[in-house]
């Protein structure tokens, strides 16, 4: 592992080496990933096994769109990629990851050397170029690629009163000879077959995201049992068989297909086949319209007595509870799951459920029971005086309805639709954390083997499918979530807030699964609720430091699970970056891009001028040009910022920034009126095993001086040039800075046959110094 440690450093010294595979890397996150990170995404393995190919092979195919460019990269770098790919593949989706949040404008930590080198890499890109792919990267973040086949979900949608398949993206891995074919049958008739278009490389396809109207194609039919499939490589990909049957699809006002009863209230949109048969009970909604579309498309506002019946079943029936029976049933084992076949909601048992139905008087004989529409009196079933008749259901794994009716009214008391599963057996195992990026998993076990699917729902809808014998399993997702005045605070986005900015009514609110606490914290202050009035705390706090975090701790019991970060407050203003720029010979000031503080802030610039008269500006927190013809001469420029504010003995100011301007070469001018000073010295002491020793030096012990610019030249024993400088070397002694200007050596000295020791002076200064990286140097004598 040292080992690896050491060529991986040695790889990443020069930074062109480095910047270039970090080219390559952007050019993969731009074109194959499509701007998207997606954690633990296989496409990464296949980047860094595509690299080894290539490095092996020394072969560049003219075609690709990701170019690997072996010939430029340094031989560190290819030996990783060939000796560790796997290694590499975590090495590509870390640097992904950075990348993605650098994009889309995250504020990012930079907390090792990777991390600095890749914002560096960055911050060399025109503006032009980052709002373009921040734009893209917005554009495609709507779009969700599936990486794991297991998720292909297919969906119906309403849009335009017409009814849409949608396909999402989906990751394919190599590219095969026969490309990705999409085909949708309709009672086993095939009605539809294309090509899915699609984008990458030849180690990494994805489809593109696929919609297919299915007005036309279904104008004639009986019923909506779709099924589709998609093969690729001369092999089926995925098989929807059952999943998509429906006798009519159920719509909210947001077009998206219904799974289970709708709310009471709420506007859905029936669609039903052309000859299908709809009851009139559809008339008993607060509102329903017939509106114009291929089959029959209802407009319906449900009422508690609406009745949904397509060919004589009833998809959602309306249940009225009688004053005079009561339905005692079993409890559901899985509270937070069911199992969904052709739209219908079950509730999943392990053994056979047993209701027990009591009534008042002789009122049993108003009663019938129909299971699976196989009818039989109520009476006609064992009585218990305690607990009235005893209804068992059928035990099997195939879905089961059951329904009580009174005879009189017909109406259907009670319903419930059910199946018996006795290897059966579902768990939950932590969560899902919108907020902290972490992620939880269900397990499933049954008489196939054990299962384990990552949770995999959103803020908008906490709940998840997954494909199970003909139908799906819903599941309600246990989540963790923090709301900012009503608003999901996710991971990665939330910017730093200036204390002032927040309302005095905003709000902390803690979304937690059942058993979970949390405790807020900001700074020394700790509130044990699930909820904080951040506003009116941000206002009497006293802050030890100019940003403080806002914390969450989540506990389950006595157990602290885990502390996440949640909002950077800032109480003293400050600039993330210099807010001073040179472009085109123009000085600009952009304050807004960089400050942290009040809107109203007023600044004083103080600024160094070729005549060494300082130059003084006022400004306010828009981007303004300050010269627009700035051509002084070569040189550093020193200036420094304060802000400027009212008091009642009149105006008061502090500074709160100092930067440099560097007018011609940087490096020429990075070490001008600086000092470098050396912390540690690696010897490399054993070259077989790459094993090396650290020396420590004391502060202020190793400072080098007056540091001259000698070009980019080579190395001593290396084939690559680095920036170069001449200067000299002080030691601090009570406060004074001491050359380091000799050594004494003792050495033998023959005169006359006579041999005599003798004390010579060795001269250790100047010295010459190679900047490596922003960490590391080289360091040699004259």
């Amino acid at each position: 592992k040292r080992y690896y440690t050491t060529m991986l450093t040695q790889a990443l010294a020069p930074k062109e080496k480095f910047f270039d595979l970090l080219e390559q890397i952007f050019s993969f996150y731009a074109k194959n990933l499509k701007y998207q990170y997606i954690a633990d995404d296989p496409a990464f393995t296949a980047f860094s096994l595509a690299m080894k190919r290539r490095f092996d092979s020394k072969v560049a195919l003219s075609d690709e769109s990701v170019y690997i460019k072996s010939l430029q990269s340094s031989s560190a770098i290819e030996l990783l990629f060939t000796r560790c790919p796997y290694a590499m593949a975590d090495f590509v989706e870390k640097a992904v990851s950075f990348i993605d949040d650098l994009v889309s404008g995250r504020e990012t930590n930079r907390e090792n050397y990777l991390e600095e080198l890749l914002w560096d890499w960055y911050a060399q890109r025109s503006q032009e170029i980052k709002e373009r792919d921040k734009s893209e990267r917005q554009i495609h973040s709507l779009e969700k690629t599936v990486t794991d086949i297991r998720n292909i979900r297919p969906v119906f949608q309403l849009r335009d009163n017409i009814l849409y398949l949608f396909l999402p993206s989906i990751r394919l891995g190599e590219q095969q000879e026969k490309l990705p074919e999409l085909q949708i049958y309709c009672d086993d008739l095939l009605l539809h077959s294309q090509l899915l278009s699609w984008f990458g490389d030849y180690f990494s396809i994805t489809t593109q995201k696929t919609e297919v109207p299915l007005e036309t194609m279904l104008k004639n039919a009986n019923n909506y049992h779709i099924r589709i499939v998609i093969n690729y490589g001369g092999e089926v990909l995925y098989d929807s068989q059952k999943l998509l049957y429906r006798s009519a699809i159920v719509f909210n006002d947001r077009g998206f297909e219904v799974s289970g009863r709708p709310e009471i209230n709420q506007v859905i949109y029936l669609l039903a086949p052309i000859h299908a048969v709809i009851d009139e009970k559809i008339e008993d909604a607060y509102q329903c319209e017939l509106l114009n579309s291929t089959g029959q498309l209802y407009r319906v506002l449900l009422s508690p007595n609406t009745e949904l019946i397509v060919n004589g079943r009833n998809l959602y029936p309306s249940i009225v509870n009688a004053g005079n029976i009561h339905i005692e049933k079993p409890a559901d084992p899985f509270k937070s799951t069911a199992y969904i076949y052709q739209q219908v909601k079950y509730t999943i048992y392990t053994k056979a459920p047993v209701l027990y139905i009591q009534a008042e008087g002789n009122l049993g004989k108003k009663y019938r029971v129909s299971f699976n529409e196989e009818i039989a009196a109520l009476v006609s079933f064992p009585y218990h005086p305690e607990r009235g008749w005893q209804v068992d259901l059928i035990a099997d794994k195939s879905p089961k309805e059951v329904m009580i009716i009174d005879n009189e009214t017909q109406q259907i008391i009670y319903s419930i639709s059910y199946v018996v599963w006795p290897d059966f057996n579902l768990t939950f195992h932590e969560y899902q954390s919108f907020v902290s990026n972490t992620n939880g998993y269900v397990r499933i076990n049954d008489s196939a083997g054990e299962q384990v699917y990552p949770y995999a729902s959103s803020t908008d809808e906490p709940k998840m499918f997954i494909r199970y014998y003909e139908g799906e399993l819903l599941i309600s997702v246990p989540q963790l979530r923090c709301l900012y005045n009503g608003k999901d605070i996710l991971f990665g986005e939330q910017a730093p807030i200036w204390y002032k900015d927040i309302p005095a009514s905003a709000r902390m609110d803690a979304r937690l699964p059942a058993g979970y606490r949390t405790n807020f914290y900001l700074g020394t202050d700790c509130f044990s609720s699930d909820s904080m009035d951040l506003g009116n705390v941000c206002r009497v706090h006293r802050h030890s430091r100019a940003v403080e975090i806002l914390q969450m701790g989540v506990f389950l019991g006595e157990e602290l699970i885990e502390e996440i970060d949640l909002i950077p407050i800032v109480f003293e203003p400050y600039f993330k970056e210099a807010p001073l720029v040179v472009s085109s010979r123009t000085l600009s000031w952009d304050a807004e891009a960089c400050f942290v503080g009040g809107k109203d802030t007023r600044f004083v610039l103080y600024m160094e001028s070729v005549d060494g008269i300082e130059k003084e500006y006022c400004l306010g927190l828009e981007t303004q040009v300050m010269e627009q013809y700035f051509n002084p001469p070569e040189g550093v420029y020193r200036y420094s910022v304060k802000v400027v504010s009212d008091s009642f003995f009149g105006e008061d100011s502090y500074e709160i920034y100092q930067g440099r301007l560097l007018i011609g070469d940087p490096a020429k001018l990075r070490f001008a009126s600086q000092a470098l000073e050396i912390t540690e010295a690696y010897l490399m002491d054993k070259i077989e095993d790459h094993s090396m020793d650290t020396i420590k030096f004391k502060a202020r012990s190793v400072v080098m001086c007056s540091l001259e610019y000698m070009g980019n030249i080579l190395l001593n024993g290396e084939t690559l040039t680095f920036p170069c400088y001449k200067g000299t070397l002080y030691f601090r002694n009570q406060g004074t800075y001491i050359p380091y200007s000799s050594k004494d050596v003792i050495r033998e000295v023959k005169a006359k046959d006579v041999i005599r020791k003798v004390k010579i002076k060795y001269q250790v200064n100047p010295v010459l110094v190679w900047i490596i990286n922003e960490e590391l140097i080289a360091l040699r004598s004259i």
